[in-house]
């Protein structure tokens, strides 16, 4: 048990090295939860059939979520262990990613559906986005926009354009963005 208690010290130890400032400490403590990192990350891309490109960008919000875990970890309490607390934290900014994705898909279809559809009501909304589209995108935003919605995949728009998936997902990212603030002038 000595053992133990010595290693929950010497971890709360570190923590607080990081929390001074100490970037060798924090690469200790995640060599040591690289394990917990790579399989939260594994897991999350499964149930959000990522890309293999994703992996990386989920893997990078696992890292900062970790990161937060141990500048928020209370070293004082004795409830929950900081593996847990960090387990939580990366579980949560996951289950977050996760909600946003499916809800911009869902918005994206919604948008798609209406721009698809040759139905007097849809015209209007075609219309509208069209002439909000016109007003507050670049071209390259409103070419992958349109792609997108058009149900192109992030690969097959920056294969189509030559230019990376990072790229399209920045301009896409911007497009809704322009897009909400369009709509709601």
């Amino acid at each position: 048990m000595l053992m133990i208690l010595g290693g929950v010290a010497l971890e709360h130890d570190r923590i607080l090295a990081v929390k001074a400032g100490d970037e060798a400490a924090f690469a200790e403590l995640s060599r040591e939860y690289a394990p917990l990192i790579d399989s939260m990350t594994e897991k999350y891309r499964h149930i959000q059939k990522s890309t293999r490109d994703d992996k990386d960008d989920l893997h990078q919000e696992a890292s900062v979520a970790f990161y937060r875990a141990v500048m928020t970890y209370d070293t004082e309490q004795s409830k929950v262990t900081f593996g847990l607390y960090a387990k939580i934290c990366i579980r949560n900014r996951m289950i977050s990613l996760l909600r946003k994705s499916q809800s911009e898909k869902k918005r994206a279809q919604s948008i798609a559906a209406s721009t698809a559809s040759p139905t007097i009501g849809n015209d209007v909304d075609r219309e509208a986005l069209l002439a909000v589209a016109d007003g507050v995108l670049s071209d390259f935003e409103k070419t992958v926009f349109f792609m997108y919605i058009g149900g192109s995949s992030y690969r097959n728009i920056a294969s189509s354009l030559g230019t990376t998936v990072k790229s399209v997902d920045n301009a896409l990212f911007r497009a809704k963005s322009k897009l909400r603030n369009g709509y709601s002038e």
